[in-house]
Order: C-alpha cells, then sequence, then structure tokens
C-alpha cells in the first residue's frame, strides 16, 4: 500500500523555495520527492500509516427474528381476544334485524296459506319451513348459508357450530323452547351464541316472539321472556346467558 501510494506522481510545485534551490517542480512520483529530501522522507515515514475507517452494519440473526415474529403473535392473540367480545356484540343489532326481517317473511307466508297450522309442514319437499328460512336470508352476509344451514356470527370459538335453525312449535308459552309441533307456531333456535351477544339478541329477538327462552350450557332451559306479560329485564338476562359460546337462545313465534 505505501509503495502503491509513493508511485503515484506529486502535483507540482509552485513555492518559490523550491525553485530557489533548482528543484525541478514538475509532476515527479513522491518516491523520487522524498529522495532528494531526506528530512522530509523521514518526517513523513515516521507518521502512522493512516486506518482506513470501515463500518459493518449487522444484520438480524435468525433467532433474533423468530423472537420477535413470536412476541408479535402472542400480543396480537392476547390483543384479539380482548377485542372479539367487542366486535361479537357489535353484529346483534345487525343480526336480530336480519332475523326479525326473516321472521315477518315467514309468518306472512303462514298467514297467507289460510291453514289452521301453517307451521306443520316441517320436512316436506317443497315450501317447508327449512325452505322459507333460507330463502328469507338469500343472499345476506350477516346470516350466510352454509350448505343449506342458516348460520349466525355471534360467536367466537365455531364450537357448537353457530347456526340458525327452525322449527314448529306449539302456541301455548311454556318452559320449553317447543311443545307439542302441532305446527300452530314456529321456533328459530340460535346454537352457540356468545355471552357477549346473548342478552342483546335476547333482548332484541323478544319485541316480536310470543316468548323467548335461553339454555346457558347448565343443561336448564330458562323461559326468559313472554311478550305483553314480563318486563324485558336486561340485566336478568345477563346473569342468565353462560360465559362463552355455551348458549343456546329459542324464540317462538305464532300469527
Amino acid at each position: 500500500m505505501q509503495a502503491k501510494f509513493l508511485s503515484k506522481p506529486f502535483p507540482s510545485l509552485k513555492c518559490a523555495r523550491y525553485a530557489r534551490y533548482g528543484h525541478n517542480t514538475t509532476k515527479r512520483p513522491l518516491s523520487d520527492f522524498f529522495l532528494e529530501e531526506p528530512t522530509m522522507q523521514a518526517k513523513f515515514l515516521s507518521k502512522p500509516f493512516p486506518r482506513l475507517s470501515v463500518r459493518v452494519r449487522r444484520a438480524f440473526t435468525l433467532a433474533e427474528l423468530l423472537i420477535v415474529l413470536i412476541i408479535v403473535a402472542v400480543l396480537s392473540a392476547l390483543g384479539f381476544r380482548a377485542v372479539q367480545p367487542i366486535l361479537i356484540s357489535g353484529r346483534v343489532e345487525s343480526t336480530a334485524a336480519e332475523l326479525n326481517v326473516a321472521i315477518q317473511k315467514i309468518v306472512a307466508s303462514g298467514a297467507v296459506s289460510g291453514l289452521a297450522t301453517p307451521f306443520s309442514d316441517v320436512g316436506a319437499a317443497e315450501g317447508n319451513l327449512d325452505n322459507a328460512l333460507r330463502t328469507a336470508v338469500a343472499g345476506s352476509t350477516i346470516l350466510p348459508l352454509a350448505g343449506t344451514v342458516v348460520n349466525h356470527r355471534l360467536n367466537a370459538s365455531g364450537i357448537p357450530a353457530p347456526t340458525v335453525l327452525i322449527a314448529s312449535s306449539i302456541a301455548t308459552r311454556s318452559g320449553t323452547a317447543a311443545g307439542t309441533a302441532d305446527g300452530t307456531a314456529f321456533s328459530l333456535t340460535l346454537n352457540g351464541v356468545h355471552s357477549a351477544a346473548c342478552p342483546d339478541i335476547v333482548t332484541q329477538l323478544a319485541a316480536n316472539a310470543f316468548f323467548v327462552t335461553v339454555q346457558n350450557g347448565e343443561g336448564a332451559v330458562v323461559p326468559v321472556l313472554s311478550r305483553n306479560v314480563t318486563v324485558i329485564d336486561y340485566n336478568a338476562i345477563a346473569v342468565l346467558c353462560g360465559a362463552g359460546d355455551v348458549n343456546t337462545v329459542v324464540a317462538n313465534y305464532r300469527r
């Protein structure tokens, strides 16, 4: 490196001092200049050669990247679990609105039939309640179809399946979801309703239902509301609803 540096031509010296003493001021290699000036050579060579400063950028290792990804994944999961009940609760109003529209269509079709038991044709090939429900919610993103089954979005885990089922029932108020299925009424059953949505969906369905029951995962079927008879108590309903996706809400309707 030293030889390479000294072999470069030295710039022309315009200093009168060197011209006075007969020095050749044309461009020459530094090595020639230092041979004529021993003191300059000794002074120059006595100084340490400058060290080249090289900045090396250190990249992340694979282990560090994996640790960061794990931390982000854990924080995201915890944050989503905390926000999920809020998201589910926010879907109640739109779900209840879609269900009430579907119920009105089914009740209207039963009234038009003129039959004493207009909702007794469950299981028939055409024109039955299952088909009526699917038709009423066709194209809905709030109550999407999974094959031939209507689903709701008030569930967090998918277990049990968040289904909306329809069946004929008796038009008398009782402690069960459906009495003798004589076809004078029908019931809508929402399985796997999350506790964040349970009291709200029950309250909103009760506005048009004959009566509503809740099974909170502990086996007991609790009659919650009866239209025009029981006062809607939101706090009492919230106590009846179980934690998580364990609630089954059944709303009964008649003409």
